[in-house]
């Protein structure tokens, strides 16, 4: 029955080498450690002693990561659990950094039920913790990227908005002026040339009213002037007018000095709220809050509308969800 067992336990380990793992092997009274060939190949210490001390055994994981494991073994031996598992570095030959992923597993027990044998292996991950270190390097510039290229976004909506306002709008209410100037003085029989004067001065005043309504969309002067809460105030407002949709707003944030990036963002927020809104939501009201909770500020724009198709959350080209 013994060399069965033996028999049985080499096919075991031997099935796990070919599968690439490294197999240990804790025999808890004695308090040594067998450490299979795959498993010192995978820390090259292949020409070492396959047997351990369970103490310098632990060592060969570094410091920053052997607490937890130690702990998950611990619990194994104080029966607390029957398994243990743990991504840790390795401390291998010449210094070289390697990542392994370490199990174990409680195999038997003495008459008490106390663990005599915790059987594990480790795996080399070494590459996939590259791949996965690189591909959240690759996601932090990929928002670094974003990050810059909404300021120069919202800088230069900043610089068009300022130009139509200043400039554009300036010279149109001129041009308002010069037709009012000469309507005035046009003879009032001349019934043609004082209609077209009075057609001139209203078209001068919807485009007038178009320019600094571009000039809002692209970035309100108030934000830069005012502030965030009256520039969202006013935004609502002119949403309410143009919409014809109720809107209450509450403010419980007193106190508090709204600074960029977040001013922007929290307009953003609000005004693209509003936009879905007016397009899909097909609301009677609109209730919007900004409010502190704790070190958090909460943006909430909630409508009495239909609202959305949840199999439109999984689509990959819903951008404004995204």
């Amino acid at each position: 029955l013994a060399g069965e067992v033996a028999e049985s336990e080499l096919r075991w380990r031997s099935a796990l080498e070919a599968a690439g793992h490294g197999v240990w092997d804790f025999d808890v009274p004695s308090g040594r450690v067998f450490c299979s060939q795959r498993y010192r190949e995978i820390l090259e210490h292949a020409a070492r002693e396959a047997t351990l001390a369970h103490t310098d055994w632990l060592e060969e994981i570094q410091l920053e990561d052997r607490a937890a494991f130690k702990r998950g073994v611990d619990a194994c031996l104080a029966g607390e659990s029957p398994r243990c598992s743990a991504e840790v570095r390795l401390n291998c030959r010449d210094g070289v950094e390697k990542w392994g992923l370490v199990h174990g597993t409680v195999v038997s027990r003495d008459a008490e039920g106390r663990p005599r044998r915790i059987i594990g292996t480790v795996t080399d991950i070494t590459e996939r913790q590259k791949a996965a270190e690189a591909l959240d390097k690759t996601h932090r510039q990929l928002r670094e990227l974003y990050a810059a290229m909404h300021e120069v976004r919202e800088a230069e909506r900043t610089r068009i908005a300022r130009e139509l306002h200043d400039e554009l709008a300036q010279w149109l209410t001129a041009l308002k002026m010069d037709v009012s100037w000469l309507a005035a003085r046009l003879p009032k029989d001349l019934h043609p040339l004082v209609n077209r004067t009075e057609k001139m001065r209203g078209v001068v005043d919807t485009t007038v009213a178009a320019v600094r309504r571009i000039a809002a969309d692209l970035r309100p002067v108030m934000l830069d002037d005012l502030g965030l809460v009256p520039t969202v105030e006013n935004l609502l407002h002119e949403f309410s007018q143009r919409t014809g949709i109720v809107i209450g707003f509450n403010v419980d944030c007193d106190g508090v000095e709204f600074r960029e990036p977040l001013v922007t963002a929290v307009y953003r927020m609000v005004q693209e709220a509003l936009t879905n809104v007016a397009r899909h939501a097909q609301a009677a009201e609109v209730e919007a809050s900004i409010r502190l909770d704790g070190d958090r500020l909460v943006v909430r724009v909630r409508d009495d509308g239909r609202g959305i198709d949840p199999a439109l959350l999984n689509k990959e080209k819903s951008y404004g969800l995204l």
